[in-house]
């Protein structure tokens, strides 16, 4: 599950990580502040899509319990920010069939959605320079420590320092932008909780500049995410129904309360201090979710960076919270042990791989007839390749006959239709078995969990220390 199926029909099924390019992002250096007053902020809250397509309202419905959800006072930035029009919610909409053809052919999308003012009530748009600015400002104050949410889409680098979440105004900040800005001005323990696709990445913001080759930053850090580096993420869905929602965020956000997400009280708390903490409530939600996320942390990632190339030895370290997620996630699934949960999931990638075969073969079919089908309409009526051209309307009103039965009988665009429906298919099948193998594969990352924490503990006593450190904040509870 390491890769995107090339189907054009996953930026719709799959697209918590992907975007719309209305411009090319900035490369700025992050913002910092010099300002050293008193900042007695608990908590930022940011997030929402990079464009407003994008910006779904299950991620707005995240935002809003992280609200209610953190203790204290604190910040929140939403998408365009406060008063704006511009959460995305499915609503079956009448269109022009002509209209919608053309859009379907020339510009995939889900159109069946309408926009609606926002909910959230925020100080500020979440823009590159807003979150790093209230980032900075955050992490300079000495009182307690700061907790960071974002909820929203990320995407995929060439390494984890290069992995980014998509800001408002269609920018991003990468994981070396975050790192550094805490790099600068952190002076007091930063938690953070991400549910973006490719979130992962973010947990290398416990290293200098956000890259492991530079060594622990000396400042405290951690966090939780739905998602390691090089995988998708459930969570961006503009359904209205908020029962319908799996990311990994609502599970997550309603276990720091002591409630599943139906509001019936569980037990989170299971140290028993009186506050939950985000191990705890990470490890619930890597239990409840039924998304695609397979959840990581930092303490697994230093773990893993520490690791990294090392043979494997036997031995497991009895880690309750690791524990609890195999044995709810064995019973769940009817399985007896972690090595059928493995031989299961080994099954699923083989069916997974065999249709990103098929996807890739289907997508350059697809990009081979689309441009036959675009050549012919161009030719006849150039005005369609641009919806905003003063002659189009024109067009299409004038030619309306002319087109639809062009439409209804030309051999090559029944074909395309064919062989698109068949995109959509494969995403769809994908997508399935996303969901399928997530459980499987928590399993499988908590089980190593502790075969390597057995391993650095009994070989490495002073990165064993990092570990606990790591662990520790992560395990600290959430108190205003």
């Amino acid at each position: 599950m390491r890769k995107y199926l090339a189907a054009a029909a996953v930026l719709v099924v799959l697209g918590g990580g992907v975007f719309a390019a209305l411009r090319q992002p900035t490369s700025t250096p992050p913002a910092t502040s010099n300002s050293s007053a008193h900042d007695p902020q608990n908590w930022i809250i940011a997030g929402g899509g990079g464009t407003p397509d994008q910006n779904q309202i299950s991620i707005e419905d995240d935002i809003l319990l992280a609200q209610r959800s953190f203790p204290g006072e604190g910040t929140t930035l939403f998408a365009g920010g406060p008063n704006t029009q511009g959460v995305q919610v499915s609503a079956t909409r009448q269109q022009d069939p002509l209209f919608q053809r053309l859009g379907d052919l020339f510009l995939p999308a889900n159109r069946d959605t309408r926009f609606q003012p926002v909910r959230v009530a925020s100080v500020a748009a979440a823009t590159r320079k807003n979150i790093l600015e209230k980032l900075s400002q955050g992490a300079q104050s000495e009182d307690g420590s700061l907790l960071f949410y974002f909820a929203g889409h990320g995407d995929m680098g060439a390494t984890p320092a290069d992995n980014i979440i998509s800001t408002w105004g269609n920018d991003v900040i990468t994981v070396r932008d975050f790192a550094a800005t805490l790099d600068a001005t952190q002076k007091r323990p930063v938690k953070v909780a991400m549910t973006s696709c490719f979130s992962g990445g973010f947990a290398d913001m416990i290293f200098v500049g956000g890259e492991a080759e530079k060594g622990l930053a000396p400042q405290t850090r951690c966090g939780v995410f739905a998602s390691p580096w090089d995988l998708e993420a459930g969570g961006c869905d503009p359904d209205p129904v908020r029962g319908n929602h799996e990311g990994f965020g609502i599970h997550f956000l309603n276990a720091l309360s002591s409630v599943d997400r139906d509001g019936a009280k569980i037990p989170v708390d299971t140290n028993s201090d009186g506050a939950v903490s985000l191990l705890e409530a990470y490890t619930q939600a890597r239990i409840a979710s039924k998304s695609m996320d397979v959840p990581t942390s930092t303490s697994e990632r230093y773990l893993r960076h520490k690791l990294e190339g090392s043979l494997p030895t036997p031995g497991l370290l009895s880690m309750p919270e690791e524990e609890r997620v195999i044995a709810e996630l064995l019973k769940r699934l009817g399985k007896k042990s972690v090595d059928e949960a493995a031989e299961e999931y080994a099954l699923l990638q083989l069916k997974y791989s065999e249709l990103q075969d098929i996807g890739e073969r289907a997508a350059a079919e697809e990009t081979t007839v689309y441009r036959e089908v675009a050549g012919q309409i161009f030719s006849k009526w150039p005005a369609l390749s641009d919806p905003w051209h003063p002659d189009f309307r024109e067009t299409l009103d004038k030619n309306r006959a002319e087109i639809i039965a062009f439409l209804d009988t030309d051999p090559g665009y029944k074909n395309y239709l064919i062989i698109s429906q068949k995109n959509i298919d494969t995403a769809n099948d994908a997508a399935e078995i996303q969901v399928r193998s997530a459980p499987l594969e928590r399993i499988m990352r908590a089980h190593e969990t502790m075969r390597l924490a057995a391993q650095l503990k009994a070989n490495d006593a002073e990165s064993w220390k990092v570990f606990e450190r790591i662990r520790a904040c992560e395990a600290e509870p959430i108190r205003p």
